[in-house]
């Protein structure tokens, strides 16, 4: 995948999903687990047919004196009725953000701090 490409391709998503006309739902149960790695929060959306997914995973990792740690990221990409990635996007600019994002309307965060800002 181009990475010029899929970068302008998640500015338009965190624009889409800014702006609502990009709606996401939280997946349930992901089918993206590892020996290595676990799905901490999965998200999808349909967009021309296709099922978008973007989601933060924890993977473990193992320092030079063998010591595991464990790293948060997120991927971006195409995936089947499963969650399972078949076309994924280049780690680009605003991943992160496109999940914050994403999470924050799923979730309702606005609604909930309106609700305790009215208190």
């Amino acid at each position: 995948m181009d990475k010029d490409k899929a970068q302008k391709a998640v500015d338009k998503l965190i624009k889409l999903t800014k702006s609502k006309q990009l709606l996401w739902e939280e997946a349930v149960n992901p089918q993206r687990l590892e020996m290595t790695a676990t799905v901490n929060q999965a998200f999808t959306a349909q967009f021309d047919g296709k099922t978008l997914a973007v989601c933060e995973y924890h993977y473990k990792d193992v320092d030079e004196f063998e010591v595991p740690t464990w790293n948060s990221e997120v991927s971006i990409s195409i995936t089947d009725n499963f969650l399972k990635p078949i076309l994924p996007f280049p780690r680009v600019i605003g991943r992160w953000e496109l999940f914050e994002i994403v999470r924050d309307q799923v979730l309702g965060a606005d609604d909930i701090l309106d609700s305790i800002l009215k208190k």
